[in-house]
């Protein structure tokens, strides 16, 4: 049986953002002390009650403060102005960083608020944009290429 954590990153009165980070990056040491297998991020946006807007992030500065846990982006909220391509590079630097200890989830959304953050339907990149099945294969092929399909232009 496996153990993982879901870290909120839920605002404390009295602290300061900064200092809550460091908290919670404390807490994902202890829990590869105590021997869990993953710790788990949750991305929100406008949220009162939290403080993680990048999962992915949070996973890279925990990458750096341990060495056997495995550390979630659970979940990158696709539809919040999250590129294919932009996440599959994110992920590929965050798994390295962590010497291939990312697990990586994804979601589209489901808090009126956020939507509503976002202004998704004003986004020019997203009007009309791929299906959340798209932008899977879409991330799923880009992590897998070395090298895009497409000649590189020159510049000068």
């Amino acid at each position: 049986m496996y153990f993982s954590h879901l870290m909120l990153c839920d605002r404390r009165e009295g602290l300061s953002s900064q200092a809550r980070y460091e908290q919670q990056l404390e807490e994902v040491r202890l829990l590869e002390e105590l021997g869990y297998w993953c710790c788990w991020f949750a991305e929100h946006h406008f949220a009162g009650y939290a403080l993680m807007p990048d999962c992915l992030l949070m996973a890279a500065a925990a990458a750096r403060e341990t060495r056997r846990i495995r550390l979630g982006a659970g979940v990158v909220v696709l539809p919040f102005q999250h590129h294919p391509i932009r996440v599959a590079e994110q992920a590929a630097m965050v798994d390295c960083l962590s010497h291939g200890r990312l697990e990586l989830g994804f979601g589209r959304g489901y808090q009126p608020h956020e939507f509503a953050g976002t202004d998704i339907v004003n986004v020019p990149q997203f009007r009309g944009y791929l299906t959340h099945e798209q932008v899977l294969n879409s991330i799923r092929w880009f992590a897998t290429q070395v090298m895009p399909a497409f000649q590189p232009v020159a510049a000068s």
